[in-house]
């Protein structure tokens, strides 16, 4: 609460009691309705007044009379609001304070508030004012009945608390009717002197005047603005509201910032009706997220902030994200509308992230992201959650010429206001010669399409009319362009601010190094645990600027708290806003001393120092050196020492900051480390140098987890590009085939299969030359990878007799290369080998093959393991993984054995073995293997008809699968799609086996179904293509659940188009010809259902042929097949005439 605001707090007495009250118009008071008696009852009111030597006086009394009261709160009706006012005009002076902003309480945390009134024994019984500090309970008021007097907000005092006791209770008599107020807002008006728990008092919330319409409308006619209930809670430090008050001692940077408001929001009507339509409009999807893109200064910032301003006078929880904020809890938990705008989130795509995927909460929540261009980091946010995402972005034009020149003048006027007020202009100032402006002629020139820069020359214009003398473009850099000019006159007013307060503060006043000074604590971070130890990294930081080198530390400390105190923010280090200005002076400074970039990207400085501080530097630096090279959209950067020094710093540390980001992101919710990651994605992507990329390409592990992924695409992209065009030597070609193996990896953990098997297959021509000229171990090594690899890519897209090719030649270069170095790495080579080479023979019907290399798999890294490695230690969370894969791999293929008892045990040790690694990490989820391994085991319980087992665990793989989709996308959507029609045959085979009583299951088994073909819908269309027969078999299952409700219709239509679909997957193996016949069965029932006999007889005949095809080729394999789904064995329908 600012001192001004002391004014409104008002000193009642009537009927020889005292209360206190406060001012919410000049001419009225709000105060609890006990305090006063009824309608017209005569009141005497006084306020504190400036008194001598700068203290407060009360005034004298003025007579005010209760004009209304508020109906009580509760069933009993024991309290409520009165409301008084007086016919002088204005007996306080308070015409020239603002508003009043009301508050009602959100969220659980509790708010830090505050209380001012006049108690009677305050002070020696003097009924001094008494300013009370503590904190707001959320939840402690609420009503357990009706026989409860109703809620109140419980306000905790911490400032003075008297002893608990009847007689200590009445220090607090009189201040009943004080305002209770939380972050400027008023949030209610205590009720209750005395102290029902140690130090806490009552108070009524403001809130409850929501629904008093004739109250509402008596504070109107005296004047009152129209009364909204701002949320209010305790996470304000990671939200900063639309806008805040310009600090007392402001400089000309804060006159020219948004957050200030400092100038009257001007035109961009239609760009704010549509964006309230976003927010507001009903029917909208819960949770949306909108882009917005636009030029640099071209207003983006200003109109999200009137945005917010909007949208919260309709009760929403509006804000700009804090570019710091580490915890976004209880953001993310509060229970309200949010509108959240988080800026420059081309940088702060892990903030972003972080929100979408644990996101909670029954209201609404809308994301507006704001950048300047939607590059690649925004293609690869849209994949994540495009079904969440605003499928227009609005794209921030330039202003009109009419608005320009109305932004001008708005500025123009404020700006002067400022600087009369403030006594801010210089002594040869002469405000009689400002006059009305006239807008410059060339506001409609391509200079002014930046709204900041429409405003520097109001600043500008103002300045010299005042002092004709002054030129500005004075500072260290000189004016080039226009442009250049405007940034260095509004630094060179910033410059004036500094120079003044380094003078006063005994430090040396250069303009030079008060330039560096300001550009390094913009390009850089100062973490730490304590007050302390941030100041001391930032004093570190600050030995980076040339002429403080040398300095001391008390010295370079002094500077650090100079420019706390001079430019307004958060950290040790403040950067210098708004942010264009910190850029041009990045770029002097940067220009002068390339070798500053290196020096700050050489992390981590300090060897105690945490990870997520060295990211946080990395992402700072990153994040305005981005901005400064590249900034236009093009490869080469117009200034080419810029452009270098960043290729040199990158070329120094690229491989230590991916190692940095890896590190980070061990925990999967680091925000910073997303951001890292897409801040260095587009540094390598623009940079020419693919060297750079290929090195720390490097540094990644094969398996990245999902922040990784699309930085680790353009890696290894630039990689393969790189190597490439190197000289084919033996060295270069390996390379080469590595990089297309690990492109291939990444390209497929991102959905993008069909591109995974060309590099794949890439990899296998590279390391099969090298091995036609050199049989060497490391060119076979290499080429059994890239072969394992080949089949695994081969599969995922449906070309299962090439996967069988790579699988087998690559279980051959194992066994060949574990004979030659029989070590433990060898045999986990092997073991996945072995179970890829199980899938693709499992899929082509051999199932015999496939149970007994499955087998022969988990032996190798279980019985046959040796206990000591003749090469490299193997880590043990590498051995635990190929067993748990092993596991998997043999319960997939037991039951075609008639071992269903075995396979669940089997896929029970590998859930287990995937949930110990889980808790592990070692930089890497494993969450996707554990769903898998879930899935596996729930099939197993729905061939052993434990319904609810299976109905359990498949449910917990799909709670996995939710969230995996918000991360890998397409790439985990394949999975999910199956894990749904497994749950619905598991809720089919228990509606079918406990008849009408289970309608329930049966619901839900249409239910998933559904689910099923809806994520088919989603995939990506190669994966469309490549699940052909997963889709048909999942509208089989669709059939099934349909004709068991009795809907013929449905069914026959689902089973129709199954079998449509199966008729465009050629060559289909021996598991895909059964699932056709079972889909033929279902069509012969439904089309007897529905009266036509004669067709059904068909399909049942074309069903019978097909299982005698397959019986042939698998013997007693179609009864099995038969008994898994509850249907009768082929001898019972050939009994039956054909009749399934």
């Amino acid at each position: 609460m600012t001192s001004p605001e002391i004014r409104r707090i008002a000193f009642l007495r009537t009927g020889g009691k005292q209360s206190s009250g406060y001012l919410i118009a000049p001419r009225l008071v709000l105060t609890a309705a006990h305090c006063v008696g009824g309608a017209g009852e005569v009141v005497q009111v006084r306020a504190l007044r400036p008194g001598r030597e700068g203290g407060l006086r009360a005034s004298r009394s003025v007579e005010f009379r209760v004009i209304a009261l508020s109906t009580g709160a509760g069933a009993h009706e024991t309290d409520g609001f009165a409301l008084l006012s007086t016919d002088r005009d204005d007996p306080f002076g308070l015409r020239a304070l603002e508003p009043v902003r009301w508050g009602r309480l959100a969220g659980t945390d509790s708010l830090r508030a505050e209380a001012f009134g006049f108690p009677e024994l305050a002070d020696e019984q003097r009924g001094n004012l008494e300013h009370a500090v503590g904190k707001v309970i959320p939840c402690s008021g609420a009503v357990a009945g009706p026989e409860q007097p109703g809620w109140r907000l419980a306000f905790q005092v911490e400032s003075g608390t008297p002893a608990v006791g009847v007689e200590a209770g009445a220090l607090w008599r009189g201040a009943s009717g004080a305002a209770l107020l939380g972050e400027g807002h008023l949030l209610g008006v205590l009720t209750e002197w005395h102290p029902i728990v140690s130090g806490r008092l009552r108070a009524l919330p403001v809130e409850l005047l929501r629904d008093q319409k004739t109250f509402l409308q008596r504070m109107a006619e005296y004047g009152v603005a129209p009364v909204v209930f701002e949320p209010m809670w305790a996470g304000w430090q990671v939200l900063e509201p639309a806008y805040t008050p310009l600090p007392e001692s402001w400089s000309a940077a804060d006159l020219l910032l948004a957050r200030h408001q400092v100038v009257e929001f001007a035109g961009r009507e239609a760009e704010l009706h549509r964006l309230m339509e976003w927010c507001l409009a009903p029917g909208r999807s819960k949770v949306s997220v909108m882009l917005m893109t636009g030029d640099g200064a071209v207003g983006k910032t200003r109109l999200a902030r009137e945005l917010c301003k909007r949208v919260a006078a309709r009760g929403w929880l509006c804000g700009m994200l804090c570019p710091l904020a580490e915890d976004l809890s209880s953001l993310i938990e509060v229970d309200e509308d949010r509108l959240i705008v988080v800026d420059d989130a081309d940088v702060q795509v892990g903030q972003l992230d972080v929100l979408l995927r644990r996101r909670s909460g029954h209201g609404r929540l809308r994301l507006l992201a704001i950048a300047r261009h939607a590059d690649q980091w925004w293609t690869t946010f849209h994949r994540r959650y495009d079904e969440l995402i605003e499928e227009r972005p609005l794209d921030v034009a330039p202003m009109d010429t009419a608005t320009r020149e109305a932004v001008y003048a708005h500025a123009h006027a404020a700006f002067l206001h400022k600087q009369r007020e403030a006594g801010a202009a210089p002594e040869a100032a002469d405000f009689g010669r400002v006059t009305s402006p006239e807008a410059p002629a060339d506001l409609a020139d391509p200079d002014f399409s930046s709204c900041l820069f429409i405003l520097i020359l109001a600043l500008i214009d103002i300045r010299q009319t005042l002092e004709p003398a002054w030129s500005g473009a004075s500072g260290p850099g000189g004016a080039g362009t226009r442009r250049q000019a405007l940034y260095e006159q509004a630094l060179d007013l910033e410059r004036e601010d500094w120079i003044k307060h380094a003078e006063l503060a005994g430090l040396t006043a250069d303009p030079v190094l008060l330039d560096r000074v300001v550009a390094v604590a913009s390009l850089a971070f100062a973490g730490g645990d304590t007050d302390g130890h941030m100041e001391s990294e930032a004093a570190r930081c600050l030995r980076m600027v040339p002429d403080l080198a040398d300095a001391t530390e008390l010295t370079r400390r002094r500077y650090v708290r100079l420019f706390q105190e001079r430019i307004h923010g958060q950290g040790a280090l403040r950067p210098l806003r708004p942010i264009r200005l910190a850029e041009h002076l990045a770029e002097q400074v940067i220009r002068d001393f390339p070798e500053t970039v290196a020096e700050l990207l050489d992390l981590p400085r300090d060897a105690h120092g945490s990870p997520e501080d060295a990211a946080r530097q990395a992402l700072s630096t990153l994040q305005l050196l981005n901005a400064v090279v590249f900034g236009n959209g093009v490869a080469r950067s117009c200034d080419e020492v810029l452009h270098d020094a960043l290729h040199e710093a990158l070329r120094l540390h690229a491989p230590k900051l991916v190692a940095l980001v890896g590190k980070v992101l061990e925990d999967r919710d680091n925000s910073t480390g997303r951001s890292l990651a897409t801040a260095l994605e587009g540094a390598f992507a623009w940079l020419p140098d693919g060297r750079i990329a290929a090195q720390a390409a490097d540094e990644l592990e094969e398996a990245c987890p999902d922040a990784l992924l699309s930085m680790a695409r353009v890696l290894h992209t630039r990689a393969v590009d790189y190597y490439s065009q190197e000289p084919h030597t033996a060295q270069a070609r390996s390379k080469l085939g590595t990089a297309h193996r690990r492109l291939a990896r990444v390209l497929a953990d991102a959905g993008f299969r069909r591109s995974a098997h060309h590099h794949a297959w890439q990899a296998v021509k590279h390391h099969s030359a090298l091995v036609r000229t050199d049989g060497s171990y490391e060119h076979l090594l290499d080429k059994a990878h890239a072969l394992s690899s080949l089949s695994v890519r081969a599969y995922d897209i449906g070309h299962f007799s090439e996967s069988l090719d790579a699988a087998r030649e690559a279980v051959q270069i194992y066994e060949e290369l574990l004979r030659s170095h029989p070590d433990r790495r060898h045999h986990v080579h092997l073991s996945f080998a072995l179970c890829n080479l199980s899938q693709s023979l499992a899929h082509l019907g051999r199932w015999r093959e496939a149970l007994q290399n499955a087998t022969d798999a988990l032996d190798l890294v279980t019985a046959d393991l040796p206990t000591e490695s003749t090469g490299p230690p193997v880590p043990a969370a590498e051995i635990a993984e190929a067993e748990a894969f092993a596991r998997r791999s043999l319960a997939r293929r037991q039951p075609q054995g008639g071992q269903i008892a075995e396979a669940i045990a089997s896929a029970a040790h590998a859930c287990r073995l995937y949930g110990q690694l889980r808790e592990t990490q070692n930089g890497r989820t494993w969450d996707g293997d554990f769903a898998q391994a879930l899935v596996v085991l729930g099939r197993r319980y729905t061939d052993n008809r434990e319904w609810d087992k299976s109905i359990e665990t498949l449910s917990q793989a799909l709670s996995i699968y939710r969230e995996l989709e918000h991360e890998y996308q397409e790439a985990e959507r394949t999975r999910h799609a199956d894990a749904l029609r497994d749950l619905a045959e598991a809720h089919l085979g228990k509606a079918r086996e406990h008849g009408p009583d289970e309608s329930s299951s049966l619901d839900a088994a249409l239910h998933r179904a559904q689910e099923a073909l809806a994520q088919h819908d989603l995939m990506a269309q190669e994966d469309k293509y490549a699940r052909r027969e997963s889709r048909a078999r999942t509208m089989r299952v669709l059939a099934e659940a349909e004709l068991c409700r009795g809907r013929a219709e449905q069914a026959r239509d689902h089973a129709r188009d199954a079998l449509a679909i199966l008729q465009y997957v050629p060559d289909r193996a021996w598991r895909g010809r059964v699932n056709e016949a079972r889909l033929r069965c279902v069509y012969g029932d439904a089309l007897a259902e529905l009266g036509d006999a004669v067709t059904a007889a068909g399909e049942y005949q074309l069903a019978r042929d097909l299982y005698q095809v397959l019986d042939a080729e698998e013997p007693d394999r179609v009864d099995l097949e038969l008994r898994r789904v509850g249907l009768r064995s082929r001898s019972t329908a050939e009994r039956d005439s054909g009749r399934f």
